[in-house]
């Protein structure tokens, strides 16, 4: 195992996954506000991380043994899953992005991002200052 190779460091690079994906999902969306008939795109990722973390409000089956069967899932698999949204339309013309709503999104996911990059900083930080021997 090594020093990158641990769970903080997973969850905090899955988390800048999810973001980017996010991201992106949000800037398409706004791209196409006036395209006829376009059909807004959605990331879920969130909620499959806080699953992954034990932090569910489902019940989770424990495994004592690796053969054991479990619905916990492995963080290392955990990929930002993204779908379009048919079933609205915000408008005449078929379009369902919702300007406001998007730019709510993109807010959001920017405070999420810059605190997982806060968060990874200071790891490293703590990593600096022990390869350094606590010298600056």
């Amino acid at each position: 195992m090594t020093v990158f190779n641990n769970r903080t460091m997973k969850v905090l690079e899955k988390a800048l996954d999810g973001a980017s994906a996010k991201q992106k999902a949000i800037a398409h969306n706004i791209a196409n506000v006036n395209t006829h008939g376009f059909k807004s795109f959605e990331v879920s990722f969130k909620e499959q991380l806080r699953n992954a973390l034990g932090h569910s409000d489902k019940l989770t089956l424990k495994a004592t043994d690796h053969r054991h069967i479990t619905n916990k899932i492995d963080i290392n698999e955990l990929v930002p899953q993204v779908t379009r949204n048919n079933t609205t339309s915000a408008r005449a013309d078929g379009n369902n992005v919702d300007i406001d709503k998007e730019m709510t999104e993109l807010a959001k996911n920017t405070i999420y991002n810059s605190a997982a990059i806060t968060q990874l900083n200071k790891k490293l930080a703590i990593l600096r200052y022990v390869i350094s021997e606590g010298r600056r």
